[in-house]
């Protein structure tokens, strides 16, 4: 796959510029060499790429800054996927998708698609939170993983990103997706510590942020109320949190599709008998 990426980024990078690829032929790279090279069926040598990009016109820095940029979208499509299956209870498209990443050296990506439908061993685990601890710029891929990979983390790493990204990478939360994100992670998180008896930390997460009362916000403001709902329920009255977690899920059912609902309704009923 990572080929694959040089060359459908190479590809777009030549159709933009409007040259053929017979175009190549003068520093002796045949047709069919892009053509593979573009399809993911080889890969071309340093030295030919410099050669080829200097035809398009890019310095090798643009081309990495726009093979990166390929990367990350892909990683990104592949994220909202594991999402996609995990909200349709799709464990045979979850595991055909692990097995697409390891074929490919998506290592995260197949790690992430296995962790919906079974718990990870340690080791995959401790790959996923080097990869946490080390991102130095938080964008959306980024608060995706996290997201996605709550249920595996320990508490005092949950505490510690969630802290990291709101205190140390405010400018992340002015973006509005990424700060819808974030809600997300909050209250995610939040479900998770109750699950756990994390009584504080549970309530903290849910209050870590205010969510601006406006029509945009309703869904981010209705997970919050789940997550309260599951709190209360758990910790203080169980037939007030039920009537907000109902409450809650009445309002998704009116703002989302029939599949969405019954994955949220199936997860609380779920949770509450846990």
């Amino acid at each position: 796959m990572e080929s694959n990426i040089y060359g459908e980024t190479f590809r777009d990078l030549r159709i933009q510029k409007g040259i053929k690829r017979e175009s190549f032929e003068k520093i002796g790279i045949s047709k069919a060499a892009i053509t593979r090279f573009e399809n993911g069926q080889s890969m071309m040598g340093f030295d030919r790429v410099r050669l080829a990009l200097d035809i398009l016109g890019i310095s090798l820095e643009e081309y990495e800054h726009f093979f990166n940029d390929c990367t990350k979208k892909n990683r990104e499509t592949k994220l909202v996927e594991i999402e996609k299956y995990r909200i349709q209870g799709s464990r045979l498209e979850l595991k055909k998708l692990e097995e697409e990443a390891k074929e490919s050296g998506e290592r995260l990506i197949g790690i992430l698609a296995k962790s919906i439908y079974e718990c990870l061993p340690e080791e995959e685990v401790e790959y996923i939170t080097s990869y946490l601890y080390e991102v130095k710029n938080w964008g959306y891929t980024e608060l995706y993983v996290l997201y996605l990979s709550l249920e595996q983390l320990n508490y005092k790493d949950i505490m510690y990103l969630i802290e990291l990204i709101i205190e140390d990478h405010k400018r992340v939360l002015k973006i509005e997706k990424h700060r819808v994100r974030m809600y997300y992670i909050l209250y995610k998180g939040s479900i998770e510590l109750t699950r756990r008896g994390k009584k504080l930390a549970a309530y903290y997460l849910i209050n870590r942020l205010d969510i601006p009362n406006d029509k945009e916000q309703m869904f981010a403001m209705n997970l919050r109320n789940l997550a309260y709902g599951y709190y209360l329920y758990h910790f203080e009255d169980k037939k007030e949190g039920s009537q907000l977690i109902r409450k809650a899920l009445n309002i998704i059912e009116e703002l989302c599709s029939v599949e969405f609902y019954l994955y949220f309704q199936k997860q609380y009923e779920h949770l509450c008998e846990t």
